[in-house]
Parts: structure tokens; sequence; C-alpha cells
């Protein structure tokens, strides 16, 4: 395995890392009460810190008129659902295995239905199905200081499969209505933090095409899943239209909730948990997801983007001055959202920043503020701009240059470049090259749609550290004595600039259709395939609207008519290679 290669040790369990953290000698049962006392106070504190302003925002909630139907679950859609999970998937209080009801589903599976059908139809859970086993997660830090831990919380194996019928049959229900904002991706079929980077950084990338200027501010949520307002939640699923045994459902599902933290083989008193949606559990996603649904109708001029709590908001626009008053005025709107649904949000993690062209003069001179209600007055917070962010795990800059994002590329890929040296002879060739793709290949591969496109100078500093770890593959097999081209076709690794087209290819080669064709008047010798957009500037080039086609451009006839995705990547591997190279 990689850790004895590299020299590093093996992954140890939650009870190990407590042990080795605490001593072996500690109290368990003390420190099983510590965590538990320290996870509900953490939550009732900042409940505390939240400034409560009680507005009519919840009765202008927009109530969907048609209303979902809560069936009864099949045997099919029983035996579907468990195929849907993970066999691994850890025992809860009740000491329920998934494996054991996998291997005994037939002489299970009509007890489990009439329990579960009895749930559905009556909206009265079983207490044991609302109670959690907690498990305190090392953060970093100080390691005998409980508040460097998370809980991790570990619902029965059948709470989950219940949750599993209500969440598809929610977002059935929600997707026929298409009741879900737009600007949410997170949790969502179809979407993904890459699609929501790849949107997000193409208005980007057209504000500064256009010499425009974009504010964009990056809300910090603290504790956004555990913080939620049960008797809120309610009023939102009935808007949404989960009235009747749905909402009969929910009322019990959040009530008389419990949690007990579990070191070993201790465990802490039961407490109540009167606050969030349950992380840990099936249905936590879609709660939060359909709880902030609401943001996405606020009067806003900007745009929004969501990934769960991850919340972005920008502003395009062409006048600095006049673009700080129309921000701070959407800032304003969502921070009242925020008081009147009592979500906290952490002004010292929250991060603003311009996006704009280098060659534009922009003095950043205008201010803005996180604006909180409290007992009848407002308390104003500057928001610092800064230079660069982390944002959804990519590294932003405010010239879009991508420079931080590929100086931490290149730190991951000299880890992976050291460790595949250390190896040396100790693996084969085929070993060190699932080490590369395991460590190196896959933080290229993130967001490369996004990064992807930024200047050559960086893309080769960036193919320097992939070579030289090609030739560290290489070292000591039949492939040595072969020059780099046929070492990277070997071994089927592409330097990052043949990567990016390769990605384009494979991602946009059955969606190609909707790009506009070029309408010739008269015939040419050589025409476009596909339609490019005028643009002004290299940040146009970074748009998906160009660059797609651009690359489709470039296809041979005869490469544009396979008929399946593995013929496609098959193909295109060594087409790429050859042509870019």
């Amino acid at each position: 395995s990689l850790p004895p290669l590299t020299g590093k040790e093996t992954k140890t369990s939650i009870d190990d890392t407590i042990a080795r953290n605490f001593g072996e000698s500690a109290d368990w049962v003390s420190l099983c009460e510590t965590f538990s006392n320290k996870f509900v106070t953490d939550v009732e504190e900042l409940k505390a810190k939240i400034n409560f302003q009680q507005q009519t925002g919840l009765s202008n909630l927009a109530h969907n008129l048609e209303s979902a139907y809560l069936p009864s679950m099949t045997e099919a859609d029983l035996r579907c659902i468990i195929n849907t999970m993970s066999i691994k998937k850890p025992a809860g209080i009740d000491q329920i295995r998934l494996r054991d009801i996998v291997h005994n589903f037939d002489k299970l599976k009509d007890v489990l239905l009439a329990v579960l059908n009895g749930i559905f139809e009556t909206g009265v859970i079983p207490a044991g199905l609302k109670s959690a086993i907690v498990r305190p997660l090392f953060k970093g830090g100080k390691k005998k200081d409980v508040g460097n831990y998370r809980p991790l919380s570990i619902m029965p194996v059948i709470s989950h499969i219940m949750e599993k019928h209500i969440a598809n049959t929610i977002n059935s229900f929600c997707d026929k209505f298409d009741l879900i904002n737009k600007a949410q991706y997170g949790f969502r079929k179809g979407k993904s933090t890459t699609s929501l980077l790849e949107d997000f950084t193409d208005v980007v990338n057209e504000t500064l095409d256009e010499n425009n200027i974009g504010l964009a501010l990056f809300l910090d949520l603290s504790k956004a899943f555990d913080t939620i307002d049960h008797s809120k939640m309610l009023q939102k699923l009935f808007a949404l239209g989960l009235r009747g045994p749905f909402f009969q459902f929910f009322k019990n599902y959040f009530s008389n909730r419990t949690q007990r933290v579990k070191i070993k083989n201790y465990m802490s008193k039961t407490v109540m948990v009167n606050y969030g949606v349950p992380q840990g559990s099936s249905l936590a996603p879609l709660l939060f997801n359909i709880f902030v649904n609401d943001l996405g109708t606020l009067n806003l001029q900007s745009k929004l983007f969501m990934y769960a709590d991850d919340t972005a908001l920008i502003l395009p626009h062409e006048n600095y001055e006049v673009a700080v008053t129309i921000f701070q005025n959407d800032i304003n709107v969502l921070m009242n959202w925020f008081s009147e649904n009592r979500i906290f949000v952490n002004s010292k993690k929250t991060k603003l920043m311009c996006f704009r062209n280098p060659h534009k003069r922009v003095v950043l001179d205008r201010f803005l503020y996180l604006c909180e209600p409290k007992r009848g007055h407002q308390i104003y917070t500057k928001i610092n701009y800064e230079a660069s962010i982390k944002y959804l795990g990519l590294h932003f800059d405010e010239h879009v240059t991508w420079e931080h994002h590929v100086d931490y590329i290149k730190k991951r890929l000299r880890i992976v470049s050291s460790y595949i040296y250390r190896i040396g002879t100790a693996a084969s060739a085929a070993i060190k090259q699932n080490i590369y793709r395991a460590l190196g290949e896959s933080v290229l591969r993130y967001g490369i749609l996004v990064y992807g496109s930024c200047s050559n100078n960086r893309l080769q500093t960036v193919n320097k550290l992939i070579f030289r770890i090609v030739n560290n593959i290489s070292y000591g097999t039949q492939f040595q004595q072969l020059d780099l081209i046929h070492k990277l076709e070997s071994f089927n690794i592409m330097p990052l600039h043949i990567l990016f087209k390769y990605i384009v290819i494979t991602t946009h080669y059955f969606s190609r259709t909707k790009f506009k064709q070029p309408v010739c008047k008269r015939p040419l010798r050589q025409a476009e395939r596909f339609y490019l957009p005028r643009i002004h500037t290299l940040y146009g080039k970074r748009q998906r609207s160009f660059y797609i086609p651009c690359t489709f451009n470039d296809i041979p006839e005869g490469l544009m008519d396979l008929g399946s995705l593995k013929s496609v990547k098959d193909k295109f591997r060594t087409w790429c290679l050859q042509k870019y190279i």
C-alpha cells in the first residue's frame, strides 16, 4: 500500500486518534460527557449570538399550490435503496448493520416494509430511529482541546433507508415542479462544485472581457446545518407542498431527537437535540436546500451562487463607485434574511474581492459592511478586500491569473514526485502510475475547465513537474530509455495543456450541438464548424462559449461521429497527445 512505500503512517481510527491525543489512561466516560456538553453548548452559544429580527419574511413565502404525495415503499423500492448504500455503513445505536440486512434480505424484507410503511402512514417514528451516535473527529490544532473536534453523527441503518425513500419522493416532486432555486448547486442531480465554479468563472471572465469590475462576497455561515430552527423548517416544508402525511412525518421527525457521544465502548448520557437538521442523515442536505431555497426569491441585482451553505454573491458593473452602493444594498438584504432565519454569518471569515483587469485602474477606497440588526439598531462590520481567496477548492486571485492555484498544484505535484522518487525500483511502473493518478492527476483534473486556460507560462511550469514525475515512474523499468513523448504515450499521462483539451472534448462531445453553427452566405473552402463569439481580451477566450467551440473546430471530420463515451476517450487520448504535444 502507499503509506509504507512513502514512509507515512497508515490511517488510524477515531478511537485510536483520541486515545493517542488524550492518553490511554483517560477517563473515557468523563471524556464522553465533556464532548457531549461541548457539542450542545457550541450550538446554543451560537444561537444566542444570532441577532434575530422578527419580520414578515416567512409569511411572504411563496406557497406551492401542488401537494406532494407520500407513497408506500414497495419491495423494489427497498431493494433499490439498499443497493445504493455502502455495505460498510456503520451500525447505529441499535447495532443493526447493513450487511446483516443485505445477507438476510428475503427473511427481513416483509418486516422492514411493515415497519417503514407503518411510519409513513401514521407519521410516528420510533424513538430509536431518531437517536444518533456522535463520534468526535479531530480537525487539527491542540490535541486535548475538545473545541478542535467536530461531531460526526451516525444514524441507524433503518433510519437511512426510511430517509432515502422520503428524499427520493421529495426530489421527484421538486424536479417535476422545478421548486429548488437554480442558484443552488449542492446535492442536486447533474450539479456539482465544478459546475458551480464553471458558471461562476464564466461570469467573472465575461465581466473582465467587457472591461468591467466584479464585486464578489464569499459568506461564511457558522454551523448552518446545526442551527436550523425547526419551526421555520416546518413552515418552509409546508409552503413547498409537503403537507398532509408528509407534514405529520416531519413534525414527528424533528421532535424529541437525541444523541449520545461514543468513544471506544463508552457512551455519554442521552441529550436532546433542539436545533438543526441531523447531519449524518440522508435527508440533511435536502432539508438544508429547502430551508435556504427562498434566498433565490430575494430582490437582488447581484448573482447568487450556493453550494449547500457555501454562499457567494457577485455583481458585475462598469463603475466601481456605483457598484459599491448597489452591492451594499444587496448585502443588507441578504443579512436581513439570515437574521430572520436565524443563521449566523461569521464576519471574520467572510471574504470580499474585486475582480478586475490589471490594466483597469481601480482604487479600492470604498468599503463594504456586514449590517447586523441588534436590539433596534444596526451594527456594521467592515469587510476588507482580499487579493486572493480559496473558494470550493480553487484559489482565485483578483486578476484571475490563477497564480495562487497553479502554485498550489505545483506544491502537490512536488510531493507526488518525491513519493515516486523515494519508491525507486521497489515498485513497478504500473504501481507508480496509479500513485500519480490518485495523488497527482486527481489534483490537476479538479476544476481544470476553470483554471486550465491560464497563461502558457504557468502551464509550462506545471508541465515540467509532470515530466519529472514521468521520468521518476520510468526509472528502473524497461521504459527508462524511451524519449519523453513515448514515455507519456506508454504511461497514458498528459501534460496539463493537453489534459485540458482532452477533458473539454470528453465532457462536451455529446452536448456540442448546443453551440451555433456559422451561417455561410456563399460556399467557403474551409468554414468553421462552430461559431466563435466576438471577444475583446484573453478573458473572453477563457469563457466556455469560446473555448469549447474553438476546441471542436480543431477536430478532424473523421472523429466527429463516435458513438460511445468509451470510444471518445480512447480515440481522443491518442489524438490529443499527437496534436498538442
